[in-house]
């Protein structure tokens, strides 16, 4: 499986983006941030960039990368149990 990392910026004020979240819930994404989400998925960057921007307005923006079993990663303040999240599947 792979992880990715999507950072999703929300701009349009007064949108009910409800289906993101929901869709993020049923996928069982781990929120690092506010507006950052640790995705485990057997889907393609492609396919999984795809279907998030289909949840989005155009005014709005998504970063999606892969974390490698080789990526090195470093955080702070993050989400409570996200370092153990990624300790258990990138240690």
């Amino acid at each position: 499986m792979a992880i990715y990392l999507a950072s999703i910026d929300l701009k349009t004020v007064g949108r009910d983006y409800g289906v993101l979240y929901a869709y993020l819930k049923t996928i069982d994404a781990h929120q690092a941030q506010t507006s950052a989400w640790l995705i485990e998925t057997v889907e393609p960057l492609r396919v999984l960039s795809d279907h998030l921007l289909g949840f989005l307005d155009g005014d709005d923006s998504l970063l999606l990368i892969e974390v490698a079993p080789t990526t090195a990663w470093a955080a702070t303040h993050l989400v409570e149990q996200t370092g153990e999240w990624l300790k258990q599947r990138r240690p």
